[in-house]
């Protein structure tokens, strides 16, 4: 009897959430990512001082704290320099064309945080999240930390394979999947979770040749990572407490990467300065490692202190997906 019971109150919690007018259609890809852009502001160039901290990396296992700069050249290039202990400058350059860091490593799956931030052109956008493996043709949606999200690259709460997502109400991103949790429990959790029914989602009707237009930046395609390895831990970028810069531009303060569910890596925002000109040859491989020069001196907005954050307030809807989601648990 009770078996009968769950059975058909999981059937009629299900049609009820198709029938909310908030939940029963969900947005294309492109719509989504079109709705994040424009959130996010038109802001051109961007620099934002902050503190990197490496979790557990330095020789006693603490943590490692180095101060750093970003620099965004929406949406062209990314320019990072760590300082570290003794003055070095470890710098990371991203462009179009292809990236490089000073030290001479590659480039690894992780460093895709800046991606949401820096192509803020939906052509662009997309055309880098297929090269890192996300089915930019396939949307969802699902809940993260009590607030309806946006999946971008999987049927929610599939984690295994690479998926964006964006806060229904803020459309800001909140989670980027770079390396899906194919391996260990997590994976096992996932996949026993999955279900027939779940949450609404939608696939585009055309191929993926015909949702990506040829992106008008001198290039056909954006670089792209080498594949996953066979058992590499499942890795992920978090966007937390989201500020207010300038009259509409955001910025996330505090920025985690995390490989197998632990924090590994955080970038905390101390300041930023909005429109800067960048000195000439600032994003050239070449100069790549040289003291980066005070942005605020160039001809910008004063730099400017960390505003305060605003949390999302929770919508109608949260509670009723949420009770969705533990029926399928």
């Amino acid at each position: 009897m009770r078996t009968s019971t769950m059975h058909f109150a999981r059937a009629a919690l299900f049609v009820a959430l198709l029938a909310s007018p908030v939940l029963a259609r969900v947005p294309l890809p492109r719509q989504i990512l079109e709705a994040m852009q424009g959130a996010m502001g038109s802001v051109r160039t961007l620099a934002v001082t902050e503190k990197v901290v490496f979790t557990g990396q330095a020789p006693q296992g603490q943590d490692q704290a180095l101060a750093g700069k970003a620099a965004f050249d929406v949406p062209r290039a990314f320019r990072e320099d760590l300082i570290t202990a003794t003055g070095a400058c470890r710098a990371y350059l991203s462009t179009v064309q292809g990236a490089v860091k000073s030290d001479g490593g590659r480039e690894v799956p992780l460093d895709a945080f800046k991606d949401p931030l820096l192509y803020r052109e939906p052509d662009l956008l997309m055309s880098r999240l297929a090269a890192l493996g996300v089915n930019v043709t396939r949307s969802s949606m699902g809940m993260l930390d009590g607030q309806i999200v946006y999946v971008i690259g999987a049927r929610y709460p599939d984690e295994t394979v690479p998926q964006l997502w964006i806060g229904q109400d803020t459309r800001l991103p909140v989670r980027f999947i770079v390396r899906g949790y194919t391996a260990g429990p997590t994976a096992g959790a996932i996949k026993e979770r999955l279900r027939p029914a779940t949450l609404p989602e939608t696939d585009a009707p055309s191929a993926l040749a015909g949702v990506l237009p040829p992106v008008d930046k001198g290039v056909s395609s954006l670089p792209s990572l080498p594949p996953p390895v066979e058992g590499e831990p499942g890795q992920e970028v978090r966007y937390l407490e989201w500020r207010q810069i300038g009259a509409g531009d955001w910025y996330p303060a505090r920025i985690q990467l995390l490989r197998g569910g632990a924090v590994t890596e955080e970038r905390v925002m101390e300041g930023y300065t909005l429109n800067p000109a960048f000195p000439e040859g600032y994003f050239d491989p070449a100069r790549l490692g040289e003291a980066p020069p005070d942005e605020t001196e160039s001809h910008g907005e004063a730099a400017a202190p960390v505003p305060a954050f605003r949390g999302a307030e929770p919508d109608e809807a949260t509670k009723t997906v949420e009770d969705f989601r533990k029926v399928f648990e």
